[in-house]
């Protein structure tokens, strides 16, 4: 009688085997969710990275435009020289006044697997580089000779020259 006494105890201390089943599966469905949370945190993180460079390589392509290096004519979606990955249009009119443009430049990025593709935009205002100038001019060239350069000047400057004393005291 005392065996059977520490064999039912015994087994009402100890799991069955429908208990570890069910404990097992509860824990591969909670590591099967903690995993795809890990990958959309990655999918997160690495789009975020993706509209960063896009972001950058939009305002470089902006600068392109201010400074004249390049054309400031509409085109549709050409690949970076440098990454090909990414892919920037450009939509160019004339604004209000005839040096004025208004810009826009888009920048696309389409992740491998993924059907929808991040874009990053930037509109800006700029003056037409050919009437302001441009950094692709060559520099004037400067006269080796010891001649003074030109100095005609037009229009009229008045004013009066000299020095001016303080008088003043000690007031009582």
């Amino acid at each position: 009688m005392l065996k059977q006494s520490k064999i039912a105890a015994a087994r009402q201390d100890a799991f069955s085997l429908i208990e570890v089943i069910i404990a097992l599966f509860i824990f591969m469905i909670s590591f099967v969710a903690v995993f795809e949370l890990i990958n959309i945190g990655t999918d997160r993180a690495m789009d975020t990275q993706a509209i960063s460079q896009a972001s950058l390589l939009c305002q470089s392509k902006m600068n392109e435009l201010v400074v004249g290096a390049e054309p400031m004519t509409p085109m549709d979606f050409t690949a970076f020289d440098d990454n090909p990955s990414f892919q920037y249009k450009i939509d160019a009119e004339e604004g209000e006044f005839d040096f004025l443009w208004n810009v826009v430049v888009h920048v696309r990025y389409q992740p491998e697997g993924r059907d929808k593709a991040l874009e990053v935009t930037l509109a800006q205002m700029i003056v037409d580089p050919s009437i302001r100038g441009s950094t692709l001019e060559p520099l004037p060239v400067a006269s080796t000779d010891n001649t003074p350069p030109d100095t005609t000047t037009t229009g009229a400057t008045t004013g009066t020259t000299g020095t001016t004393g303080a008088t003043g005291g000690m007031g009582g």
